[in-house]
């Protein structure tokens, strides 16, 4: 039996024939995305704001950007364990315990230079509200203790410098002393930097912060993704349209 070759004119003038069933199915299909998102439960997002900069003569002449990458330990302390773990006992019932981990899906962390808005999207607008109030309140009271050990280990590295040793390269773990240092008071020094480096998490001491904006329950939920939804209805109805008007030119052929 001999196969025809489809000639793609045809496939075109097949499609032109039955453009209106190729419409309907890219309109059903996009309403179909539109309803599935009308089903999903409601999510509204709450959010709390933080300012936080750096300060001081090596820091003022740095544009934000380069300020981000410098506050980079920030973010990564904003969203740790630590910061997290502190959220359900502020809140007492009116949270389940979960891990971080699970915690982390439901936030959101977006800075507009000194400006950090912490986001926190529930099915419930109170426990939004709630959630991201404890959690700016957690992130400041961490922000506040690696900043101490910061200020603290860089009144050590001073008392260091006086003592004759400084730090090796740009191996900050690593010190030199001159000859002659006092060992009995360097070593203990430079163990006790360690650890306070260690507590700080790299924030640095110059680090100034304050809450601005306490969150409110949302009156309106938020639909993110919608539009893509509905757009991959609409193209599954277009593929479903093409289809069937290439079987309709197969059958007449």
């Amino acid at each position: 039996m001999l196969r025809r070759e489809i000639d793609p004119r045809e496939i075109y003038r097949a499609l032109f024939r039955g453009w209106y069933w190729l419409v309907l199915f890219i309109v059903g299909g996009g309403l179909l995305g539109l309803i599935f998102t009308k089903l999903r439960p409601p999510r509204y997002q709450a959010v709390a704001a933080l300012r936080v900069d750096l300060m001081g003569e090596d820091f003022g002449h740095l544009g934000w950007p380069q300020k981000r990458d410098l506050l980079s330990p920030v973010r990564v302390l904003l969203l740790g364990d630590a910061t997290l773990e502190q959220i359900p006992g502020m809140l007492g019932d009116m949270i389940e315990v979960r891990p971080p981990a699970e915690m982390r899906d439901q936030l959101r962390l977006n800075d507009y230079e000194s400006e950090w808005l912490l986001g926190v999207v529930s099915t419930d607008p109170a426990q939004a509200a709630a959630i991201a109030n404890a959690w700016a309140q957690a992130a400041v009271t961490q922000l506040e203790q690696s900043v101490e050990h910061a200020a603290l280990a860089s009144a050590i590295e001073t008392e260091l410098n006086d003592l004759g040793c400084e730090t090796k390269g740009k191996n900050p773990a690593a010190w030199d002393c001159a000859e002659g240092a006092p060992a009995d008071r360097v070593d203990p020094l430079i163990e006790e930097w360690g650890n306070h480096m260690t507590a700080s998490r790299g924030i640095p001491a110059e680090l100034t912060f304050e809450p601005i904006r306490e969150a409110s329950p949302p009156d309106q939920p938020i639909y993110w993704g919608r539009g893509v939804v509905i757009l991959a209805g609409a193209l599954l109805g277009a593929l479903v349209g093409i289809g069937l008007s290439l079987v309709w030119m197969s059958s007449e052929a």
